[in-house]
């Protein structure tokens, strides 16, 4: 029933005409839910959603590196102050007239929970170098070396 004065169109036509019904299917196809259409501005819903999810992981990566971080600094501050133990308590071995202060620099590595690289006598200062190994997880397990030196001060670098 039509109101008097109304038009009616043969259902393949319309006053839209072919192009516009064309457009309006197009512009229905790729329409997506989450940008709806309310009051001629786009929906915004989940935006908060990923931008929580996105300060998580900007947060979690900033954690992972903090500790990572922390992890080498203290392997390294604990490699070097084992590689002094070491090479003084070799140093104090040579000077005691202990025959072997290598043997002694051995020992000390091990109580240290670092494995002893080298150790050169060098008149009366020993060189050495230590290895502590990093044990990260999944990341692998990285190695510091570390050298140290110990023995007497020459009279000629004194003022």
């Amino acid at each position: 029933m039509t109101s008097p004065g109304s038009k009616t169109y043969p259902p393949n036509r319309s006053p839209i005409g072919l192009a516009g019904r064309a457009r309006s299917r197009q512009l229905q196809r790729f329409k997506c839910r989450h940008l709806e259409r309310r009051g001629g501005r786009r929906s915004e819903r989940g935006a908060g959603t990923l931008l929580g999810l996105w300060v998580a992981m900007v947060l979690l990566t900033a954690g992972v590196v903090a500790v990572l971080w922390a992890a080498v600094s203290i392997g390294t501050h604990r490699a070097a102050a084992a590689a002094d133990l070491v090479a003084l308590s070799a140093a104090q071995a040579l000077q005691a007239g202990e025959p072997d202060p290598c043997r002694t620099a051995q020992r000390i590595a091990a109580t240290q929970h670092v494995d002893l690289r080298t150790c050169q006598l060098q008149g009366e200062t020993v060189a050495v170098e230590v290895r502590i190994v990093l044990r990260l997880g999944v990341l692998g397990s990285p190695s510091i070396n570390t050298p140290a030196r110990a023995g007497p001060i020459d009279d000629e670098g004194a003022n």
